[in-house]
């Protein structure tokens, strides 16, 4: 079960022409460091594969290991953040970052913020995710990142 935004695709195409500087694999992929799979199984309720690379070495992502789920962290410049302020269960995040917002997303939950000069979003599917998990997993990637949101 392979999920990307509108946004992580528009970014793919945008940096896939060559870009050197993007992680090969996921052990060089400063993304997939910033958590373990038992760290983010909590998030999502289920046991999760090691982080693989997604949207060509921007962001990372977790499977499951049963297949009914995954975590994904992407990190894309502020300019291609994109709330979907239309879909219902769409919801303003005020306290984290500035645009911040949770919103359902495929078969699970999609949260996302601008911070500093990047967009942070954050995906969530399988047992237990929902726009609380997906909020949280938000807020403990920009702090593991070391941003910080207003």
């Amino acid at each position: 079960m392979i999920r990307f935004p509108v946004t992580i695709l528009c970014a793919a195409v945008l940096t896939a022409c060559g870009d050197s500087s993007l992680p090969e694999v996921a052990g060089d992929n400063p993304i997939c460091m910033l958590f373990n799979a038992a760290e983010l199984s909590s998030y999502v309720g289920n046991s999760l594969l090691n982080g693989k690379n997604a949207s060509t070495g921007l962001g990372c992502q977790w499977l499951t290991k049963d297949n009914n789920g995954d975590v994904m962290i992407v990190v894309v410049p502020q300019t291609l953040h994109e709330a979907p302020t239309q879909v219902e269960g769409y919801a303003a995040l005020p306290d984290i970052g500035t645009q911040g917002f949770t919103a359902p997303f495929v078969d699970g939950w999609s949260a996302a913020a601008i911070v500093g000069d990047e967009s942070i979003r954050v995906s969530v599917a399988g047992k237990v995710a929902s726009a609380a998990s997906a909020a949280l997993l938000l807020k403990d990637t920009i702090k593991r990142r070391g941003n910080s949101a207003p």
